[in-house]
């Protein structure tokens, strides 16, 4: 198990505590991504997802072969020649990847820009959303596929590991993005930070095994 993993196994306590639950006034919603889309995906929120098998299928093998011909007749009896089901999923994970693929807009591309000093929960938050992406990408065998935005974020990132606030659980979830994209670069400078800066944190005694 890589390194990254039992770190963030002992941060999950941690991190529980600041996941928020879903508004009880949650409406799901239909979205569009592709508007010629000929799939949709169902969200784990209730929420429909139309998008471009084509697409997904040049991003992503795994993808190819959920939606070929011998998986959807699985013999469940449910036709999913036009939807595809994805209750495992977070839902705001598949969104912000399908978008992505799509060459839309990254719903999270405002994150930090032009913030001189975001607060340390804002650069936590940006870094968790950063690592399911990268995670769900990695299931789906389609990380090169998002590997610029990830490299950006990353990069902008970097710039705040120097601050002395940055917490240590942040810096965990951020050598787990490198390290699945394998940049080099980034992991080396987070560990660093985490090994300098919270040697007496009781998550970084992992860091020695």
């Amino acid at each position: 198990m890589p390194a990254y993993s039992l770190l963030l196994k002992a941060g999950n306590t941690a991190s529980a505590l600041t996941q928020s639950s879903q508004p009880s006034d949650f409406v799901p919603y239909h979205e569009g991504i592709e508007a010629d889309g000929d799939r949709t995906l169902e969200l784990a929120d209730q929420s429909k997802l139309r998008v471009s098998s084509a697409v997904l299928c040049r991003a992503s093998k795994v993808i190819k072969a959920m939606l070929s011909i011998r998986w959807l007749t699985s013999g469940d009896g449910i036709d999913y020649s036009k939807r595809l089901p994805l209750p495992d999923d977070k839902p705001e994970v598949v969104r912000r990847l399908c978008r992505l693929l799509h060459n839309r807009r990254d719903p999270y591309a405002d994150d930090l820009r032009g913030v001189m000093h975001p607060s340390p929960k804002a650069i936590s938050q940006c870094a968790q959303r950063l690592l399911d992406l990268a995670e769900l990408a990695d299931m789906l065998d389609c990380l090169a596929s998002v590997e610029l935005t990830a490299d950006a974020i990353l990069a902008a990132l970097q710039a705040h590991s120097m601050r002395p606030d940055m917490q240590p659980l942040t810096l965990i979830r951020l050598m787990g993005v490198a390290y699945l994209f394998k940049q080099q670069r980034h992991f080396t400078i987070f560990t660093q930070r985490m090994v300098l800066d919270h040697y007496d944190d009781p998550t970084s005694n992992l860091l020695s095994l």
